[in-house]
């Protein structure tokens, strides 16, 4: 077949084909990583300074004492969102995923505060609380059967020891 010619594309446009080609990748991939971050990883933080260490351990106390243990041990502490805290803690899905620091402590907790009439406080030997990383207030507390796997969160720390009154 003398006289038949295949068409040629010209190198501007199997340039530009190749950027679309990348464009359209890099999208794919980004998005993939967006999903798997927004869906049960690991918060990457760094454990509390020292300083924020020892502000934990004293608040975390007072509010075990506050909820009948002033004796609480094995305190534990990550870095991670309210999100992966309380889906771990208590299998609350909320939608926060502001930067929070979690405490666990083991003793004897019956909680205080508003309940319904007739229901029982909630007891349990796990006191868990959700500490907002920049205020550090306590925006969520449970008292449990079971301590969270805080090393699903994070880099676990333990928890300064209370001090001794006397």
């Amino acid at each position: 077949m003398p006289g038949r010619r295949t068409p040629r594309l010209k190198p501007a446009i199997l340039t530009l084909l190749g950027l679309l080609a990348l464009l359209a990748l890099t999208a794919a991939v980004s998005g993939s990583a967006g999903i798997l971050a927004s869906h049960g990883t690991k918060a990457s933080a760094d454990p509390p300074p020292a300083a924020t260490l020892a502000a934990l351990a004293s608040a975390a106390y007072a509010v075990a004492a506050g909820n009948g243990d002033a004796h609480a041990v094995q305190g534990q502490v990550v870095a991670s969102t309210r999100r992966e805290a309380n889906l771990e803690a208590s299998g609350a899905d909320l939608p926060d995923t502001s930067s929070v620091y979690v405490v666990s402590l083991h003793g004897r907790f019956t909680a205080v505060g508003p309940r319904p009439l007739e229901a029982t406080a909630p007891q349990g030997p796990v006191l868990t609380l959700v500490f907002d990383r920049t205020t550090l207030e306590v925006v969520d507390l449970t008292i449990s059967q079971h301590a969270p796997v805080l090393s699903k969160l994070g880099t676990v720390v333990a928890l300064p020891p209370q001090a001794s009154a006397g």
